[in-house]
């Protein structure tokens, strides 16, 4: 076995259980600390301009919209393509 790997395997046996577990708490508790400071940021966005945000609400509605349609559409295409064309179900 090379240095490399050897030096990889001692790393990989001096990780603990406990080390994993509190790096683990850290990252999920700086991730709800940043989701929180998040949402405050939106709210007082959503209370200073409301108009502002129900527009961009709107704009990103109409967007989803737009990309379900495509997908439902091409969804349909290719199920088409691969049916047969005497199907019982499609009354051929």
């Amino acid at each position: 076995m090379s240095s490399v790997a050897n030096r990889t395997v001692v790393r990989l046996k001096d990780v603990r259980a406990r080390d994993v577990s509190s790096r683990v708490s850290n990252a999920v508790g700086s991730l709800a600390d940043q989701l929180v400071s998040g949402l405050q940021t939106t709210e007082g966005f959503v209370r200073s301009s409301p108009w502002r945000a129900a527009g961009a609400i709107a704009v990103a509605g109409v967007a989803a919209g737009i990309l379900v349609s495509r997908s439902a559409r091409r969804a349909r295409m290719h199920a088409d393509a691969n049916t047969d064309s005497t199907s019982e179900v499609l009354g051929g």
